[in-house]
C-alpha cells in the first residue's frame, strides 16, 4: 500500500508540474506577441507623412524596435507566475516598482510612475491605487495592456482568470472600469487558448459575445456589445471611429476595439498588427493587447523570426 501511494503521489506531482509547464508556455507565447506587438506599434509614433507611407504599403519599421512599459509590465506579471504559480499582489507591486526604477523612461503615464516610485519608497499600492484621481483611481488602458499571460495561464478556468486579471490591474489601477477591460482582454486571451486546443476557429460575432458574458458591466461592454454591429472586417476605421482608438489612454477607448479586432483578424497575426496600428491612436497598446491575444491563439511560430530579432531590451527584464 505505502508503495502504491508514494507511485501515486509521485504521479500526481509529474502531472501538476506537466499543467504548470503547459500554462506557463501559453503565458510566454502570449507575452511575446505583446510584447512584439508593443515594440511594433511603438514604431508608428514619428512623422505622420513616414507613418502613412508604411501603412500604405506595409512597410515594416526600420529596426531597432523599442518596447515600452506595456512589455516590462506584462514581463512582471510572467515572472511573477513564473515564480510563485500564482499571483501575489505585494510581490507583483514590487515587481512593477522594481522595473520601474530600472528603466523609468519607458513610456509610463505620469500617474503610473509616480504610484510606483512611490511604492519603491515604501508606500502601500493599495493606498495609493485607491486614492487616485481623487479616490475614484485610474480608469486608464494600463490594467488591460499587461493582462493577456493571466488569461493565457488561467485559460481553462475563466473564475481564475476574472479574479487575477482583477488583482493585477487593482496595484495600479483601482476602478471598475479598467478592471472590466482587463478582464474582457484576459477572457479573450483564455477563449482563443481553448479554442488553440480543439483546432478551432470562432466567427467574430460569437467571439464578441463569449468575451461580453464575463465582462462586468460598464461602458468597455457596452462598447463591446456596440461592436457585434460592426460586421466589415476590411474597415478597421469605421470600427474605431465608433468604439474609439486610445487616443484617450482610458479603457472605455480602447479595449472595444481590441475585442473588435483580435475577433477580426484571429487568424493572422501579421495582419491583425497592421490592420490594428492602421487606425493609430495608442498604437502601442493597441498593438500590445492584439498580439498578446493572437499569439496565444496562434503560438509563437505565428511571429515572423526578423521581427523577433528587431524588438530591444525585452530579455532584460526576465526573471
Amino acid at each position: 500500500m505505502l508503495t502504491s501511494t508514494n507511485t501515486d503521489n509521485t504521479l500526481s506531482s509529474d502531472v501538476a508540474i506537466s499543467a504548470n509547464l503547459y500554462r506557463l508556455n501559453l503565458a510566454w507565447e502570449s507575452l511575446q506577441g505583446l510584447s512584439i506587438g508593443d515594440s511594433f506599434g511603438e514604431c508608428f509614433f514619428t512623422d505622420i507623412e513616414l507613418v502613412r507611407g508604411r501603412l500604405a504599403g506595409k512597410h515594416e519599421p526600420p529596426s531597432p524596435w523599442l518596447i515600452t512599459d506595456d512589455s516590462v509590465m506584462a514581463i512582471g506579471i510572467y515572472n511573477c507566475l513564473k515564480k510563485s504559480e500564482k499571483i501575489i499582489q505585494n510581490d507583483l507591486a514590487q515587481e512593477f516598482s522594481k522595473n520601474f526604477m530600472r528603466c523609468p523612461d519607458m513610456g509610463y503615464g505620469a500617474s503610473a510612475a509616480q504610484l510606483l516610485r512611490s511604492i519603491s519608497h515604501g508606500q502601500s499600492w493599495k493606498e495609493l491605487s485607491k486614492s487616485a484621481f481623487d479616490g475614484t483611481g485610474s480608469m486608464g488602458n494600463g490594467g488591460a495592456m499587461r493582462i493577456p499571460p493571466i488569461g493565457a495561464y488561467y485559460y481553462d478556468d475563466y473564475n481564475k482568470v476574472i479574479e487575477n486579471a482583477s488583482r493585477c490591474t487593482e496595484i495600479t489601477h483601482f476602478n471598475n472600469e479598467a478592471i472590466a477591460g482587463s478582464i474582457a482582454v484576459a477572457i479573450a486571451t483564455a477563449l482563443v487558448c481553448r479554442l488553440r486546443a480543439e483546432s478551432k476557429l470562432i466567427e467574430p460575432k460569437e467571439f464578441i459575445e463569449e468575451v461580453c458574458k464575463f465582462t462586468p458591466p460598464s461602458r468597455t461592454l457596452d462598447k463591446m456589445k456596440r461592436s457585434l454591429n460592426l460586421t466589415d472586417k476590411n474597415n478597421p476605421k469605421l470600427a474605431a471611429l465608433k468604439l474609439g482608438n486610445g487616443d484617450t489612454i482610458l479603457t472605455q477607448d480602447t479595449v472595444p476595439f481590441v475585442i473588435w479586432a483580435a475577433a477580426q483578424y484571429l487568424d493572422n497575426f501579421e495582419n491583425a498588427l497592421w490592420q490594428t496600428v492602421s487606425v493609430l491612436g495608442d498604437r502601442d497598446t493597441t498593438c500590445a493587447m492584439v498580439g498578446g491575444i493572437i499569439s496565444a491563439y496562434k503560438g509563437e511560430n505565428c511571429i515572423p523570426n526578423e521581427w523577433l530579432d528587431y524588438r530591444t531590451d525585452f530579455e532584460k527584464f526576465l526573471l
